[in-house]
């Protein structure tokens, strides 16, 4: 989880990107080293259940500044019931940058697709820190709207603040 957060990060659609970083989410087997789909294989899934990694999407992110590509991966497989890493407290997203020898993950919580209409899953920012962009996730808590900020701290992903949005959801 990220950095303390106790409940799981509950957010909507998909993400939207800064002018600066790329803007659409495509799929696994598109944009993602097949190294990196890998890892994800071995290290979330079980053997007995054969999944097609390729349908998960990534938004591949690499600003003029960054010092590594940020690959963030929604786990959800596109056009199957079959959800290997959705549960009760949502599905599992992740991030990885290029490491020595295999991907390092910096980002790894549940987040709940179900947001009110127009509100963005993950946003991804202009700013750097530790020379990776922050990001800006929202979770419905009950009826309040939050609003998450995460940056990367050198080593993963953690919560900087938290806002209560004025928009309560019915």
């Amino acid at each position: 989880m990220l950095g303390g957060l106790s409940t799981a990060l509950a957010v909507g659609v998909y993400a939207k990107t800064s002018s600066t970083a790329q803007t659409s989410w495509q799929l696994a087997g598109e944009i993602a080293p097949p190294e990196l789909l890998k890892q994800i294989g071995e290290e979330h899934l079980s053997s007995l259940e054969p999944v097609n990694l390729s349908q998960m999407r990534v938004l591949k992110v690499h600003q003029s500044r960054q010092s590594a590509p940020l690959y963030l991966v929604d786990t959800r497989l596109a056009d199957s019931d079959q959800q290997p890493l959705c549960g009760q407290a949502g599905c599992a997203f992740l991030g990885y940058i290029p490491g020595q020898n295999e991907y390092q993950t910096v980002f790894n919580t549940y987040l709940d697709p179900h947001l009110p209409p127009d509100t963005d899953l993950l946003s991804v920012t202009d700013t750097l820190q530790s020379g990776l962009p922050t990001l800006t996730l929202h979770q419905l808590e009950g009826q309040q709207l939050r609003r998450f900020t995460v940056a990367f701290d050198g080593t993963h992903y953690a919560v900087v603040t938290v806002d209560n949005l004025s928009l309560t959801y019915e």
